[in-house]
């Protein structure tokens, strides 16, 4: 057991650091071209070890004021997308011209696993949970409004980009949104696409670095997580910027030599098999309880 829990902290420690550098690499490339990428990435593991070290009840209730602030630039920033007229719904056309068969290949089996694998990181924090009761009801909705808006964007970035430009820019949403230009006013409204995903990489790292927490806890019997925050937001800054010399190398070495090598088995198969497991041993529990109700 204590072997699976040092590879699921190693693992969720390192999605941490890829988060962290994806946050600095868009900085640089968006807004912050000037400014070295260690010196970005140091703000935001001291933002993150900050409101970490305060508990996971203080991160959740950061996340519901952000939240209002998600959906209010959300709604704008589609708002001007719209009456900007750049959308040709002709780019979404011809509607599966080639069958389903693409489809199917792209959804299974990397969709499978990324990006709604990565809610295996939520496993961590079940313990903790006020009313573990609710916790299938909130996972399901969770899945199908994640589902439905990044399908709602992707559909978004083509219909205003193309297929082909959304294939070759790395933040087709930024590119998306640099197309908006109102009544030669309101335009460049990167800001809004770059603080969003901010906000959005801020939660989901924080997510990643407590679970490696939590998992350093269990495995050195430690009282609390304050006393070991900082050290492990150290070894994610750290590792951020010694897993890819530049960006264009994170990307290749994230989606395709880790995406099969590492997040296909900690997404997939191995919480396959300990499910399987679990439901062998349950059903041979249910068994000798009958047994011992019947004698």
């Amino acid at each position: 057991m204590d072997n699976w829990l040092v590879s699921y902290t190693i693992y969720f420690l390192y999605n941490a650091a890829r988060i962290l550098r994806d946050f600095g690499d868009l900085l640089l490339s968006s807004t912050l071209p000037q400014t070295p990428l260690l010196a970005i990435n140091i703000l935001m593991i001291l933002t993150i070890c900050y409101v970490l070290y305060l508990g996971i009840e203080v991160l959740g209730r950061t996340a519901e004021v952000f939240i209002v602030i998600l959906i209010s630039l959300g709604l704008l920033g589609n708002l001007f997308v719209y009456l900007s007229g750049n959308i040709n719904l002709s780019n979404l056309q011809p509607f599966l011209e080639n069958g389903w068969k693409p489809i199917v290949t792209t959804a299974f089996p990397i969709t499978t696993f990324f990006p709604f694998g990565q809610m295996l990181v939520f496993t961590m924090l079940l313990p903790y949970l006020d009313r573990p009761e609710s916790v299938k009801k909130v996972w399901l909705s969770a899945i199908i409004s994640s589902a439905f808006f990044l399908s709602y964007t992707t559909s978004l970035d083509i219909a205003v980009l193309s297929v082909e430009e959304v294939e070759r820019t790395t933040f087709p949403l930024l590119s998306t949104i640099r197309t908006v230009d109102l009544f030669e006013f309101i335009q460049r409204l990167d800001a809004v696409i770059v603080f969003t995903l901010l906000i959005t990489m801020f939660f989901k790292a924080s997510i990643f670095l407590y679970g490696a927490t939590i998992g350093i806890i269990d495995l050195f019997k430690l009282k609390n997580h304050q006393q070991i925050m900082l050290p492990i937001g150290v070894i994610s800054l750290l590792l951020s910027m010694a897993i890819a010399s530049n960006f264009a190398e994170h990307i290749e070495e994230g989606l395709d030599i880790m995406m099969y090598s590492l997040h296909l088995p900690f997404m997939v198969i191995i919480p396959s098999f300990m499910l399987l497991v679990s439901m062998i041993r349950n059903g041979f529990k249910k068994k000798d309880r009958s047994k011992s109700n019947v004698t």
